[in-house]
Formats: structure tokens, sequence, C-alpha cells
């Protein structure tokens, strides 16, 4: 069986000690099964036991529908089709597009969210022409303990001299 390094999956249990962490040689496929989108793997956790498909915390998890199907509408949505139109060219109803889209939505809002969370943040207060107070905040995740830190502060800066 192939390991993680070859298929980037993280584990998704909650409860495991490898929970979203990826390349760390526990996660194997153990079968694959086939959709309307092809073909698909069931992939198991060495640390927890917990066995999981490739499309799960996707948007594609449990859909019946092909995945180019869905992408179409969104697309669709991208260029301001309209609903009725976008259901008709598909032969959907436009109640399952808006739950494409919503679904869509979510997992967009999820991966910002992570991705925005390791953006540090600092703000400027002037005070006068030569003081400001500045405010910084950031997160993030060691690499050698894995574990998330929070960082804030705030900072007096005095500016000497004449300036640029």
């Amino acid at each position: 069986m192939r390991k993680p390094k070859d298929w980037g999956q993280p584990c998704p249990n909650s409860d495991c000690s490898h929970y979203r962490l990826i390349n760390r040689g526990n996660m194997s496929a153990i079968s694959t099964y086939l959709t309307q989108s092809g073909k698909r793997r069931i992939f198991r956790c060495g640390k927890c036991e917990g066995t999981f498909s490739e499309t799960r915390d996707t948007v594609f998890f449990a859909l019946r529908t092909p995945e180019e199907k869905v992408m179409m509408a969104l697309k669709m949505l991208l260029v301001k089709v309209a609903l009725s139109d976008i259901g008709f060219v598909l032969g959907v109803t436009e109640e399952t597009v808006l739950a494409w889209l919503g679904s869509a939505a979510k997992k967009a809002h999820e991966i910002n969210t992570h991705l925005l969370r390791d953006l540090p943040v600092t703000e400027a207060l002037p005070v006068n022409h030569h003081t400001s107070v500045k405010l910084y905040g950031s997160t993030g995740v060691s690499t050698r303990t894995e574990s998330d830190f929070d960082a804030v502060g705030i900072l007096l800066q005095y500016r000497w001299g004449g300036g640029l």
C-alpha cells in the first residue's frame, strides 16, 4: 500500500493525534469505488484506524452529481448566468444550484479562514509627528512542536531625525 506522501491526505478525525497532519506515514489507501465522476479512494489512518473518502471535507462530498456538472454551474454563476437558465441547461432545479453554491461558499470561507490565520496584522496609530503606537498580532503553528501559538503586542515607536 502507498503511504501518505504519495496521497497528501491528512486524517480528518479531530480526536486523532495526526489530525490534519500531512505526510506523517499514517495514511494508507485501502480500497477504491466508482462514482459518476470516476474512481475514488478510501483511506485509513494507521493511528486512529478511521476510514474516509478522498472527497471528505470537499464541496463534492456525498454528491450524486458528476463534479463536472457542479463546476459548470458554479462557473455559470460566476459569469452571472441566471439560475433558471443554469437549471434548464444542466437539467437540475434552481434549489439544487443554490445548494451547490451554498456548499462552495461554506468551503471557500473555511479555506480563507485557515489561510488567513497565519497572516500577521499590524495597526499603526499616529500620536504626533515623531511618535506612533503599533498594535500587532499573529497566529501560527510551530513546525518543531506542531502546536498553535498566538502573539500579540503593543509597541511605542519614536522616529528620530527628519525622516524620509
